[in-house]
């Protein structure tokens, strides 16, 4: 079994290197030995692994499937090591995570802080939630976990396991004391033309408020809304819907901690989405005890702002 995951890292070396010579280089190995590695696996599987072209070599489909079990292994080889180190001091174990816009606002603050104090060696790797690649990142061991709206296919990622936390509500939001909030009528259609009459801003980190093509309002009032900004950062969002007449969609979770003035949903339906927000980590990690302790904490985070 040792010597399968020996040329399994070799494979991933040549793979990621993108020729034998390179990857021999790496390695400090010749090119006969990772020729031999790269054989007794494809003999191992019964299909090719490799194919050539003009700048060395890539992986076939199949190849595909076995680099990213190769790499799901070494992050967990990394993972193993790091806990069976004899001196306390030399446990430092990362924890990878892949983090939503609206979990990087400040929510798990108390979570990241209450790990510091549990886990003294821990150290914390956290990067923004790229959605077409989270599935992959979290397959691959480029993350441990990833927190936010994302859904999983078992057909597709079956070592993933989705744990949910909350849910959020995704709405039209508007300053406190925005003008438009004395123009709507509840129950009066006629008054939602009002939203036209204002600047919009489209928030574009995640294609759940980005999609202007989904705001629904063309077809309730008769043109789409007049966008003066689109921004990814999700600060320069807030603070622009809070300081001027701009309309945004927004989550009730991203907005709650805005003061002076507030930022508060209009009374209305359009564009009104709930949205489940979960952790999700591969099932080898099921029992590790930081991936533990960070999904408790952050449950008893969301009970404790009452949206457990």
């Amino acid at each position: 079994m040792l010597d399968q995951f020996t040329h399994l890292f070799r494979f991933q070396a040549i793979v990621e290197q993108g020729s034998l010579r390179r990857a021999g280089e790496q390695l400090n190995l010749t090119q006969p030995a990772l020729s031999r590695s790269l054989a007794l696996l494809e003999a191992s599987f019964g299909r090719q692994l490799l194919e050539r072209h003009a700048r060395g070599v890539r992986p076939t489909p199949f190849g595909e499937r076995v680099l990213a079990t190769a790499r799901r292994m070494n992050r967990q080889w990394d993972i193993a090591q790091g806990e069976l180190r004899q001196d306390p001091a030399e446990q430092r174990v990362a924890l990878r995570l892949g983090v939503g816009p609206i979990w990087r606002s400040g929510v798990l603050t108390p979570v990241y802080e209450e790990m510091r104090r549990r886990h003294p060696n821990l150290l914390l790797e956290i990067s923004a939630l790229r959605e077409g690649s989270a599935l992959s990142d979290l397959d691959e061991g480029r993350l441990d976990a990833v927190l936010g709206g994302t859904r999983v296919d078992r057909r597709e990622h079956p070592h993933l396991m989705r744990h949910r936390l909350t849910d959020i509500t995704v709405q039209i939001t508007a300053r406190e004391g925005h003008p438009v909030f004395g123009q709507l009528k509840p129950g009066d259609r006629d008054s939602e033309a009002a939203l036209l009459d204002y600047p919009w801003i489209a928030y574009t980190e995640m294609a759940l408020y980005a999609d202007t093509g989904d705001y629904s309002i063309s077809d309730r009032l008769g043109r789409e809304p007049d966008f003066w900004m689109k921004s990814s950062n999700l600060l320069t969002v807030l603070t622009t819907v809070q300081r001027t007449d701009s309309l945004c969609i927004l989550s009730d979770l991203m907005v709650g901690s805005m003061r002076e003035p507030r930022l508060v949903a209009l009374p209305l339906d359009l564009r009104r989405k709930l949205i489940p927000l979960g952790l999700i980590h591969r099932e080898e990690l099921a029992d590790w005890e930081l991936m533990q302790d960070f999904l408790s904490l952050s449950r008893a985070r969301f009970a404790q702002l009452g949206r457990g």
